[in-house]
Order: C-alpha cells, then sequence, then structure tokens
C-alpha cells in the first residue's frame, strides 16, 4: 500500500515513521529520522527504494546474465583514457562548451537533427538525471504522467519518488513496431502533464514510424502535453533507420530528448549523457541544475567526447552486425521452444509471452536463477502488463547466450542441469 503524502507526513511528524510502508527498510531508525526530513524526501516512493535493495548483482561468474540492462561482452570499449577536453578544475552546470558541441554534431550527423549546442543542449549525469530533471522542472507532486505500458521500471519509480501520479496507456507491438489508440492517447494526453516514451521501447524493442510521431505531437500540442524521449536505444535500431522527434515540429515544439551512449557504447559506468529540446523548454532545466549546484564530472564528459568521434568507425559497424545476428539467433531458439517472442526492431532485449507455456513468469525466472544458473528479469517489474512476461537480454557474448538458452531447453524439458554442465561455461 502506498501511503499519500499527508499521511505520511502526518506519522513522521508524530514520530510514527515505522508505521510508513518499507521506511524501516530504508532508515534504522525511521520514526526519529523522517520527522526532520525534508517533504522532499517524504514524497519519495520509499517501496521502490527498498525493492530497488533487492536486484543483486551476478553470484559468480558461472551464473548466465541474460538480465542485464547492459550490453556485455559485445560492447564499444574505451581502450585509453581520452585527451579531448581542456583540463578545468569545476564543469559547468550546463556541461563544458565543447561536450555541448560534440553532442550537438553527433545528432546533426547520426539523425539530421539540429540543435544548438549553447542553448539547447544540456550534459547531465546519465539519461536518469536527464529525465529526473526534466520531471523536477515541469512537473509538480500530485500531477499526472503518461507511461506507456510496458516499460522500464526506472520511469515509473522517477514519476512516483517525485511524487507524481504514473498513468498508462497500452501499446501494442506487431513484428517491430509499436501501436496505441488514438482514443486512449487523447483522453490520458488529456489528465497528464507530461508523457515519457521511447524508441526502441523497452522492453519489447518496438519502435514508433514516422506517423506515430507525427499523431503523438499533434495530441500533445492539442492537449498541452510535454514529453520526454528516452533515446538511450535509439543508436541500436536494427531495423530501418530511427527517427529522432527533433526532426518534426509537431514533436520539436514540447519535446525534451534523454539521450546517453551508455548501452550502446559501453560507457555506462561513465554515468554522463544529455537533455536536449526546444531552447525554452531547456532554459528552465538550466536553471534548476544552477539552484542545486549539480554539475557533471570533467572526466565523464571526456568520456562522452570520446565516444561520440568512435560512433561512426568500423568497429561500430561490425558490433552492430554481431549484435543482429545475436538477435536473430536467439530469436529463433526461442521461438523454438514455444515462446512466441516478439520481434525487437532494436535495443538488446527479446520481451517473450511465458504465459504461453502456462507457467507463472516469476516462478520461471526463479526457477532458472536457481536450479540452472541462468538470469533473466521477470516482466512484473515493467508495468501493470508485465504479468505472465520476461525480459531476455541478447547484448551478451554468442558463447554466454548459447549456453544460457541450452538451460533453459533443459528447464522446459524438466531436465536438471548435472554438476558437468554447471561448469560449461563458454567465452
Amino acid at each position: 500500500m502506498k501511503y499519500p503524502f499527508w499521511l505520511k507526513k502526518t506519522l513522521a511528524e508524530a514520530g510514527l515513521g515505522n508505521w510508513i510502508p518499507a521506511a524501516t527498510n530504508l532508515f534504522t531508525f525511521p520514526n526519529n529520522i523522517l520527522g526532520s526530513c525534508s517533504d522532499r524526501i517524504l514524497q519519495g516512493d520509499f517501496e521502490s527504494f527498498a525493492n530497488s535493495q533487492n536486484f543483486q548483482n551476478t553470484p559468480s561468474p558461472d551464473y548466465l546474465d541474460l538480465s542485464s540492462d547492459h550490453i556485455q561482452g559485445l560492447g564499444m570499449p574505451v581502450h585509453v583514457l581520452p585527451r579531448t577536453l581542456p583540463t578545468k578544475d569545476l564543469s559547468p552546470q550546463e556541461g563544458f562548451s565543447e561536450t555541448q558541441q560534440a553532442v550537438s554534431n553527433y545528432l546533426d550527423l547520426e539523425y539530421g537533427v539540429s540543435f544548438n549546442a549553447t542553448k539547447e543542449v544540456l550534459i547531465t549525469n546519465g539519461i536518469t538525471h536527464a529525465i529526473q530533471t526534466a520531471l523536477e522542472t515541469f512537473v509538480n507532486p500530485g500531477e499526472n504522467v503518461l507511461l506507456p505500458d510496458p516499460c522500464t521500471p526506472t520511469h515509473e519509480q522517477l514519476v512516483r519518488n517525485h511524487g507524481a501520479n504514473p498513468i498508462w496507456i497500452t501499446l501494442r507491438h506487431e513484428d517491430g513496431r509499436l501501436h496505441f489508440s488514438e482514443t486512449e492517447l487523447k483522453r490520458q494526453m488529456r489528465k497528464s502533464r507530461i508523457s515519457i516514451l521511447s524508441s526502441p521501447a523497452i522492453p519489447t524493442g518496438g519502435v514508433f514510424h514516422e506517423e506515430d510521431f507525427l499523431k503523438i505531437g499533434t495530441f500533445a500540442l492539442k492537449n498541452n502535453c510535454l514529453l520526454i524521449w528516452d533515446n538511450s536505444l535509439m543508436g541500436l535500431q536494427l531495423d530501418g533507420n530511427p527517427f529522432h522527434p527533433g526532426n518534426l515540429n509537431e514533436t520539436r515544439k514540447l519535446s525534451l530528448n534523454a539521450g546517453s551512449l551508455s548501452i550502446s557504447h559501453g560507457i555506462s559506468a561513465a554515468n554522463v549523457g544529455w537533455l536536449t529540446g526546444n531552447e525554452n523548454l531547456i532554459a528552465p532545466c538550466k536553471l534548476l541544475l544552477k539552484m542545486r549546484n549539480t554539475s557533471t564530472s570533467v572526466l565523464s564528459q571526456q568520456i562522452l567526447v570520446d565516444a561520440i568521434q568512435k560512433a561512426q568507425t568500423k568497429e561500430w559497424y561490425e558490433f552492430l552486425h554481431r549484435l543482429g545476428e545475436n538477435r536473430k539467433h536467439n530469436f529463433q531458439k526461442l521461438a523454438g521452444m514455444g515462446f512466441d517472442p516478439f520481434w525487437p526492431a532494436g535495443g538488446p532485449y527479446i520481451w517473450i509471452p511465458i504465459w504461453r507455456k502456462e507457467i507463472n513468469s516469476v516462478h520461471f525466472c526463479q526457477e532458472l536463477e536457481l536450479n540452472y544458473k541462468v538470469l533473466i528479469k521477470a516482466g512484473t517489474s515493467f508495468g501493470p502488463s508485465g504479468a505472465g512476461y520476461a525480459r531476455v537480454s541478447f547484448g551478451v557474448d554468442e558463447g554466454r547466450s548459447i549456453e544460457a538458452l541450452r538451460r533453459m531447453e533443459l528447464y522446459l524439458d524438466n531436465k536438471p542441469l548435472t554438476k558437468t554442465e554447471q561448469i560449461r561455461l563458454a567465452a
């Protein structure tokens, strides 16, 4: 049960913080500490924070991890520390001008979209920070934020921790394309202050076509609903050419675009990304960061610029080819197991309907982990429709992926993993 803010505040001020759900999992003495915390802390979704502590890293190297959010063993490694920016002690809140210009040039070259480096590009501490900044700039606690169902759990957690209310728009996935009901989208946008969308989508890998962007932008303009686009998988679109919302007048006017190279170029540890959009939308976001005195590290910006320079190399295209071959092989194997998986037009994930095998998806994931040392993600955390589904990553090296799928077949055939097989690790 999620307590409303006024009830949490009343309990905290009365010294009854132990009654707030999940507070005891976050604070040693919640009844004392919470009474001294700001409203911003009390507005946070304690249950989401507590649940996030349950996600464990791979227990040991012999687990085959197909649950990761990032590319593993296939990515674009940063071989040496870059030396592309001048040394400065402190970075301005919007990022170095050199970093802003590099992002602007990259978006122009890769997607044909033009953003003024000084006025329309903001450097952030990763893509999550970019989306959080946009939410805190334009959404008040208690307002509605429209999310696609299914979607990454990070978006829902950001909305709830801001004190806003997530409402949902159902997305259908057919042959790699995303579809929505225009009637439902109009109705939900009327009730929403902002909408968070992505293409390719997380976790299904489906994409919007240009006409879909046009409809979304038109409905957003009519209902004064801002748009946040999570472009974290845009560089990994494998079918067709990715379409950037900044290339369409209807979407550009009300869109903030959060991007990074963390997944595609293996720089997740650098924790750096960007936020782009119309200068009238970017300016208040910059103001928020200045009010909080938040800036991105010098080294992270250097790594980002270095990764951008490698985005058009031969190594990059070879990586995309390997990823595409992995997708094809994993999809065929999962289809052969009878899962009827969703074809991903982009990203490193395949969405599979476990319910078609008349198996509980959470139990399926738990059994694979405990008895077969294979990790995949249950769909329950990806929105209201996620129950009965699971997400499998094909963004791992081919050997470990093949072995993990073999073990999934053992489970479906009700065959145990023998001790000899447990040490059969590829690459």
